[in-house]
């Protein structure tokens, strides 16, 4: 069964403190992807609907923030506001998939940081996950460390990568002026091996510091439930 994006919740604040998603109403076995954006490295206490929130990983600092990743399997159904413990979040961004293992699992997490990255397609990068099992779904998320804390003058989009078909699930989060400071994507990866996950800069963002991160799940059906990482910076 291919996977599929039914929906997303998001929230973001310039100041640090507690934060949670918007409520989602979610169907009873798809999956959950999370990345939170807080001052603090390592692993939060993550909740929501009772669901077991399992960590992936967390970025080197930047901008003295982290982007740390969480999923889901076989959520519970119903409403569902993921939120944190960290008392220093600016955002949290939780989506639902279909179609993802009820025993998938991940191995790795890949995170870049960059400043300034230039401007034009798919230059920020995670570098490669190394997808072991398929088919498999991988997620990519890049966030503007500076923007997300304050109104950025850091104006311009993040495309989606184009080194792939990657579905952008644009824009995660969005500052007081309106302007994005942070993108999601995934696609659908059939055979095994390397995946890039990249994001494209427009306008002023290529001034700005970014923390890109990637990592991969199987799907329903899968032969098994790994995704290796493999990654240079």
């Amino acid at each position: 069964m291919a996977y599929a994006f039914v929906q997303s919740g998001q929230n973001h604040q310039t100041a640090a403190g507690t934060i949670a998603a918007s409520s989602i109403t979610v169907t009873a076995g798809n999956a959950l992807v999370i990345w939170i954006c807080t001052t603090t490295t390592g692993a939060q206490t993550v909740s929501g609907n009772s669901n077991t929130y399992t960590y992936v990983g967390t970025s080197s600092i930047s901008n003295s923030v982290f982007l740390s990743a969480y999923f889901v399997k076989n959520a519970n159904s119903g409403a569902t506001a993921v939120a944190s413990s960290d008392t220093g979040c600016f955002g949290i961004y939780a989506a639902e998939y279909s179609g993802i293992s009820t025993t998938a699992t991940s191995l790795g997490f890949i995170s870049n940081l960059q400043s300034p990255p230039g401007i034009g397609a798919d230059v920020l990068t995670a570098t490669a996950v190394n997808v072991g099992t398929v088919p498999a779904a991988v997620f990519g998320f890049t966030v503007d460390a500076g923007g997300i804390q304050v109104a950025s003058s850091n104006t311009g989009t993040l495309p989606a990568g184009t080194t792939l078909a990657w579905n952008s699930r644009a824009p995660g989060w969005v500052d007081g002026s309106a302007v994005t400071v942070a993108t999601a994507e995934d696609i659908r990866v059939t055979s095994s091996g390397n995946v890039t996950a990249t994001f494209g800069t427009t306008g002023n963002k290529q001034f700005a510091a970014f923390i890109t991160a990637a990592f991969a799940l199987a799907e329903t059906g899968a032969s098994s439930n790994t995704a290796t990482i493999a990654w240079t910076v």
